[in-house]
């Protein structure tokens, strides 16, 4: 009889064991990462299966940087690659979402299943878009989204243009005002020649009070004529195209003194070249 209950008791431990192995069970792979796999035995067949429970790490986006502005419609997104502390994963696998607003209820184009951290731009038209992106493995454990960055596609030219310039001035120093329509205007220099010598476009001219601005002109060149122009840029790296010498916008008399002995007067004489 106890032979019996020996044999019994160890048929009911294997059992117990195989009805245990039966059920999910979680095992500790690494301390240091605390990664975990989830296994499964199935009693029929005695296959096994396992996965891992930790989702890949968030990315970090880096370009298009936040808050920047570009003047083509196809650039490169590019976002650092996500990692996993999981040593059962052989893929990641990115998706991205490319919004026209701050509330990313718009959405303009998105991709899945991305081997690369990185994706060339759709087509999209000029505007304001948010993006942001998140990596997954082939589990199905996927990170939190990215921030969201926000950038600006700009792809028309600025103008910009003089504004009541008086013909003629009886001093060196005067004032220059401008319009500019550009939504994204950085600065407009202003440019000038003197007696139809070179244009210049000095930086020390360079408004960036925005539409309408104004300079303050001191006649670096003395007396003689001054032709002036101005040139817009925006945030996006466009230039307003604008040739200066074949149709000079303003041309301001800065006048010679001299003394009219007939009369014993200062006369303003423009000069003539």
């Amino acid at each position: 009889m106890l032979v019996k209950l020996k044999k019994f008791v160890k048929l009911f431990k294997i059992l117990l064991l195989f009805i245990f192995l039966s059920f999910s069970f979680l095992l500790k792979v690494s301390e240091p990462t605390g990664s975990y796999f989830r296994g499964q035995a199935d009693s029929l067949d005695s296959q096994f299966s396992s996965g891992c429970w930790l989702a890949p790490t968030v990315p970090a986006l880096i370009s298009p940087a936040n808050n920047s502005f570009t003047n083509t419609n196809s650039f490169i997104f590019d976002w650092s690659d996500s990692t996993t502390s999981c040593p059962l994963v052989s893929q990641i696998n990115y998706q991205i979402e490319i919004y026209s607003d701050p509330g990313l209820g718009a959405l303009v184009s998105g991709a899945s299943s991305l081997a690369e951290s990185k994706m060339v731009s759709p087509q999209t038209t000029d505007g304001d878009y948010y993006w942001r992106v998140r990596a997954c493995d082939d589990f199905g454990n996927c990170s939190d989204w990215s921030p969201v960055d926000k950038f600006t596609i700009d792809t028309v030219d600025p103008n910009s243009e003089i504004k009541d310039l008086p013909s003629l001035s009886t001093s060196p120093n005067f004032t220059i005002n401008y319009l500019a329509g550009d939504d994204n205007l950085d600065y407009v220099n202003l440019c000038y020649s003197w007696n139809l010598t070179a244009w210049v476009c000095p930086p020390e001219l360079q408004d960036r009070s925005h539409s309408p601005g104004s300079f303050s002109f001191n006649s670096p060149r003395g007396d003689g004529n001054y032709y002036f122009a101005t040139i817009a840029h925006d945030l996006a790296g466009n230039t307003e195209a604008k040739d200066l010498s074949a149709n000079p916008l303003t041309i301001l008399f800065f006048p010679s003194i001299v003394y009219d002995f007939r009369t014993s007067v200062l006369v303003h004489k423009p000069i003539v070249v």
